[in-house]
């Protein structure tokens, strides 16, 4: 007969439950955050949700956005101004929103080897980035600007020889920049705007560059021989000018000396001529104030005058002549 013990009822083992529960909970914030159902578009950019390899046409603006983890992915795309740096000979590594490429190496008119340095910048309309993307694939700098810059640029210089290539800088560097804005507007459909472009530099073949450069030693030359020119010719007809006004000056001098001199000799004769006048006059009017009693009067005073000579010095001879004429007499006093 068999016989049945019997068992002591088990309990459930809470604490192997509660051990896997901080397992889920780091699992799960893991999933968050390989699989977060949230994207942040920062200021700048715009973002591109793809459903299941699906482009979704309407673009994602900054801010905060939702996803649906491993089903929807949100992509960013950069809307900034970027710019293309022609310049040097190699590559270098793109940074943000400046991408480096080498000089343009184009032919002239002459099939000649030009190299130009050129810097471009441009933009990606903010509304058309999803379809650009669609359209061209996310290098499509790459595919679009670049390819578009080297043409433009490779048509114009060919339409000039390399020695007119620095002479017409401003013109070339006008429709360089036209020719730019016009094609890539016209291959992206107007949806990327070029903002603006500079030539930088022009490198001709070292033998162009030297003849050119000798023109311009022999052109400076010849402007200076005729600045020398002209400036001895300048100095020669103020030299004259200063030899007729320093002549000039001498006329007017010796005539002023001249005139100076008839106005002293004027002025003396009428000086002359007033005092004879005087003179005449006063005699005139003495004549005619002297009569007989006066000449008497005068006869008298000569007479006392001599008689007291004659009593001063008494070995004088004297001659009398009466003032009436009648008296006559020597004196010889001894």
């Amino acid at each position: 007969m068999t016989t049945i013990k019997n068992l002591p009822p088990q309990t459930p083992n809470i604490s192997g439950k509660l051990a896997v529960i901080p397992i889920v909970i780091i699992i799960l914030v893991v999933f968050f955050f390989i699989f977060s159902p949230f994207k942040t578009i920062e200021s700048g950019n715009v973002g591109i949700k793809i459903t299941l390899g699906k482009y979704d046409n309407e673009e994602l603006y900054p801010g905060l956005h939702f996803k649906i983890p491993l089903i929807e992915q949100i992509k960013v795309v950069d809307v900034k101004v970027h710019t293309i740096n022609y310049k040097g000979n190699q590559d270098r590594p793109d940074k943000e929103g400046l991408i480096e490429k080498p000089a343009i190496n184009v032919l002239d008119e002459r099939g000649l080897p030009v190299r130009i340095e050129l810097t471009v910048q441009y933009r990606l309309i903010p509304d058309q980035a999803s379809e650009t993307i669609q359209e061209w694939g996310w290098n499509w700098e790459d595919k679009m600007i670049n390819p578009a810059i080297r043409d433009v640029v490779r048509d114009i210089i060919g339409q000039y020889p390399a020695e007119l290539l620095p002479i017409k800088r401003q013109e070339i560097g006008v429709k360089i920049e036209e020719g730019i804005k016009k094609s890539i507007k016209t291959i992206s459909k107007g949806k990327v705007e070029v903002v603006g472009v500079q030539l930088r530099d022009i490198k001709l073949p070292p033998r162009i560059a030297q003849k050119i450069e000798e023109v311009q030693i022999a052109k400076q030359e010849a402007e200076k021989m005729k600045y020398v020119e002209e400036r001895a010719k300048k100095e020669q007809e103020v030299k004259k000018i200063q030899a007729e006004t320093q002549k000039i000056q001498k006329v007017i001098a010796a005539e002023a000396e001249a005139e100076k001199k008839i106005k002293e000799a004027e002025g003396i004769a009428k000086a002359r001529v007033l005092e004879a006048k005087a003179t005449a006059e006063a005699n005139k009017l003495i004549s005619s104030s002297i009569d007989d009693k006066v000449l008497k009067w005068k006869s008298l005073e000569v007479q006392e005058k001599l008689m007291k000579a004659l009593k001063e010095n008494k070995n004088n001879n004297i001659f009398l002549n009466a003032p009436s004429g009648n008296l006559h007499y020597w004196l010889n006093k001894k």
